[in-house]
């Protein structure tokens, strides 16, 4: 009887061990037999624009996927959903793994083109320059000039403009367009030299300066009509009162929208510098015609 519980109580681990493995072929086997669909259904998820819903299937099937037959293009896949959805982190992060599990050379540039893509998003410029030097030397055509492109690029809102000019020339044969890249680019230098740090400190000094430095016209007038009218009362307060009641009363709406106009008017230059540059460049795109 004794040997018999004995017999029990050390067989019942061995039991719930068998259980759980069983359990869990038996799982990988079902999913296994339904990863083709389950793809099929991810792919038309994402050709609906369902990409959020396509991202979770290709995570289940990556997980389960144990030949790994599928992992090769199923994180490219989720890169491309994460991007649609503005998720560039992510996006990025994925193209990564794919770059990894690729054994062609021309897969693995492609991988670090879209990367590429993604980081230019993310306003990270150089780790998009160290990221192009990954390329190999077995370039199709297509992404030569796309790893050209992305360099220049990266120059480009790096502010380093005779490199980005050096990369864009590659992309025109045409010596006119050559000397129009030229004369665009010395436009940028222009631009480069609006300051926001400028246009603060001119804010901290004559309220509405920065803003009207910047073009903004309609919030150098608010800003300077705002802080003028409330330093007024603040006088006014002072002399009918004292200053402690100036101090208390107003003094705090003062100084909030007076440190507010300067930082304002740093938002609105950079804002405004921002957009000059992107419209340089879609110029700089249309006359290379990329």
């Amino acid at each position: 009887m004794i040997v018999s519980h004995l017999y029990m109580i050390s067989f019942k681990p061995v039991r719930y061990i068998f259980l759980t493995i069983t359990f869990y072929l038996l799982q990988h086997q079902l999913f296994a037999q339904d990863i083709v669909s389950s793809n099929n259904l991810a792919e038309q998820y994402m050709h609906d624009a369902k990409y959020a819903d396509a991202i979770k299937l290709y995570k289940r099937i990556a997980y389960f996927d144990s030949t790994a037959s599928y992992t090769k293009s199923i994180f490219k896949k989720m890169g491309d959903c994460y991007f649609e959805l503005n998720k560039f982190e992510e996006a990025a992060e994925c193209y990564d793994v794919s770059f990894f599990s690729q054994n062609d050379s021309i897969l693995k540039n492609e991988c670090i083109i879209l990367k590429s893509k993604c980081l230019l998003s993310l306003s990270r410029y150089m780790d998009g320059l160290a990221e192009l030097e990954n390329m190999s030397y077995h370039l199709n055509d297509s992404q030569l000039n796309q790893k050209i492109f992305y360099k220049a690029v990266f120059f480009y809102f790096k502010g380093m403009l005779d490199s980005a000019e050096n990369n864009f020339s590659l992309l025109t044969p045409d010596s006119n367009n050559k000397k129009t890249l030229h004369l665009m680019l010395l436009k940028v230098k222009e631009i480069e030299k609006i300051s926001p740090k400028k246009a603060k400190i001119m804010s901290k000094i004559i309220p509405g300066s920065g803003q009207l430095y910047a073009h903004d016209y309609k919030n150098a007038i608010n800003s300077f009509v705002l802080t003028l009218g409330l330093g007024t009362l603040y006088a006014v307060t002072a002399y009918n009162y004292t200053v402690l009641d100036a101090f208390l009363s107003v003094y705090p709406w003062f100084h909030r929208y007076y440190i507010g106009g300067a930082n304002k008017a740093f938002i609105i230059t950079q804002k405004r510098k921002d957009n000059l540059k992107k419209q340089s460049l879609f110029q700089i795109v249309q006359l290379i015609k990329l």
